[in-house]
């Protein structure tokens, strides 16, 4: 019982330790004029796909792979480990 209780004050101290330390972390302004946290987040602005990346994906999509390696080969291979 002991034991549960120390691990328990353990993680309490710990939990209270993380939160505080996170707490300053996204208050803390940034070198350069970046600012804080926060404000990085709230400027982010996600990016439409370019033409080159939807034609590298297309060309990708056109090699039929599955994790890397082609299907043909993944089924010339598990053709022979079933036999």
């Amino acid at each position: 019982m002991a034991l549960l209780i120390v691990m328990a004050a353990v993680w309490l101290v710990l939990f209270v330790a993380g939160s505080a330390s996170l707490r300053e972390a996204t208050s803390a302004r940034w070198p350069y004029g970046l600012g804080t946290l926060a404000q990085a987040l709230a400027r982010e602005h996600p990016t439409a796909t370019s033409p080159a990346a939807v034609q590298v994906q297309a060309a990708i999509d056109r090699l039929h792979l599955v994790a890397g390696v082609p299907r043909s080969a993944m089924e010339s291979t598990s053709s022979f480990c079933s036999s």
